[in-house]
């Protein structure tokens, strides 16, 4: 008997809770729900725009009158996953909206996301002699944020691009490849008269090119410079998901974007997005020094080729540095620029080139004896000493390509550069890791994570 009061009793009380629930003003994209335990909450469900920052406001109005704002308030928490939304896997929003109290339920007077109003009701009624309304307001930001934006970079001593010689690229009109017949290395663009002093990259120069972000917070953040090697892998530095031995990037907080230099727009219909599936990580890799510096990714999809999104050609042949001295390769990345650095930032959000040569292991090391400490049989030392032209903050994983048949190859990536006074110093030379030296295990590595 005492059980079927008690029954009874619940089934009352949440009875009348049930009837003190207001109507949704808009049911399309608000409703009142029901947990099993009788809670009431509200359900937010919207139309996704494809922006890169998501701004959700509420407004309510609750029976009573109440001034401690840190205990009486709106809760909002998102359910949508940041990747679906980056991928473009869902075309609607979801929101839980929670209230302070469950005997006085608000009423929902306005929606807004992105500065467009979804919803609009009328308040609670003010009563004369009654116990009040209270107005109730809670906003949910969320954000893609942008190198620019970054003021975090892994290490203090990594890499950018800025100066040197800039190459603009006209694009010509070519159908896309399909990934059968696609050639590795290839540029789908015509050169136009060369510009010193620095150029932007132009969507499609280095198609093989992949900004990196992670999660950070409530959205994501710049990360990385990586390359595509194939349909679904990307090369990067070891240091941008690792320290040492220990991997602090998890594999489902990256997100790739390809097809896209400017990623001020990267969140567009333009640009290709990807997860990540698994991370495999040099075991030699040295976080105190250039030594073993990559890590190869495997995407969570594979990629369909274009005309600005194509894999670098890993490197053939003999890979005795000491052949190539003096040859000058192209780095591409977001690194921070003389700008960048001048005003805090340690990225940029268009991606940037410089051409500068390899020099011999002799003139590394003597150039600075810090090199000594910082370099190995693995990798290799390029720059111009000019003190405009070089890497620095925000490139870590930068490809260095050279140029040859035609084609180009990936033959290192950017690891270390000297800091002086708190600022990139390219008044000495960059260290890059070698994956010519490494090129067997990057394609172990590819085929590891393939057989997964």
């Amino acid at each position: 008997m005492i059980r079927k009061l008690i029954f009874i009793f619940g089934y009352l009380l949440l009875s009348v809770l049930a009837q003190e629930v207001p109507e949704s003003p808009c049911p399309e994209v608000f409703q009142y729900q029901q947990k099993s335990t009788g809670d009431v909450y509200g359900r937010i469900t919207l139309p996704y725009d494809g922006s890169g920052t998501l701004h959700l406001g509420v407004n309510a109005s609750m029976k009573g009158y109440y001034t401690d704002n840190r205990r009486v308030k709106l809760k909002i928490k998102m359910n949508s996953a940041g990747m679906d939304l980056a991928q473009k896997k869902t075309e609607s929003l979801s929101y839980d909206l929670y209230f302070p109290f469950q005997n006085a339920i608000p009423k929902i007077t306005t929606i807004m996301y992105n500065n467009r109003r979804y919803c609009t009701g009328p308040p609670e009624e003010l009563v004369p002699g009654g116990a009040g309304v209270t107005s109730l307001w809670a906003g949910h930001n969320y954000f893609f944020q942008t190198p620019e934006a970054s003021q975090n970079s892994i290490e203090p001593q990594t890499n950018g691009a800025e100066a040197g010689q800039r190459y603009p690229l006209v694009p010509t009109i070519d159908p896309h490849p399909t990934n059968q017949n696609v050639q590795c290395g290839v540029r789908r663009n015509v050169l136009v008269p060369l510009i010193v002093g620095g150029q932007d990259v132009d969507d499609g120069l280095y198609p093989w090119l992949a900004a990196m972000f992670t999660a950070s917070g409530s959205g994501y953040q710049y990360k990385c410079t990586s390359n595509l090697i194939s349909e679904k892998h990307v090369v990067t530095a070891a240091r941008c998901v690792s320290f040492f031995k220990l991997q602090v990037v998890q594999v489902e907080d990256i997100l790739l974007v390809f097809g896209r230099n400017d990623l001020r727009h990267w969140a567009t219909s333009r640009a290709v997005i990807r997860g990540a599936s698994a991370i495999n990580t040099n075991p030699e890799f040295d976080a105190n020094s250039g030594h073993g510096d990559i890590s190869v990714i495997t995407l969570d999809r594979p990629l369909e080729f274009s005309s600005t999104i194509l894999p670098i050609c890993l490197w053939e042949g003999d890979d005795n540095i000491e052949n190539v001295v003096d040859q000058v390769g192209t780095v591409v990345g977001w690194g921070a620029d003389e700008g960048a650095q001048a005003s805090g930032k340690q990225s940029i959000s268009t991606a940037k080139s410089v051409d500068i040569p390899i020099v011999s292991k002799d003139s590394c090391l003597f150039s600075n004896f810090t090199f000594f400490h910082l370099t190995s049989e693995s990798t290799f030392c390029a720059g111009l000493r000019d003190g405009k032209s070089g890497v620095c903050v925000g490139d870590s994983g930068a490809g260095f390509f050279l140029q040859r048949n035609g084609k180009f190859y990936l033959r290192g990536l950017a690891s270390l550069i000297l800091t002086e006074k708190g600022k990139c110093d390219v008044m000495n030379y960059m260290i890059f890791s070698d994956a010519g030296k490494l090129r067997k295990w990057i394609s172990n590595a590819m085929r590891m994570t393939i057989k997964k």
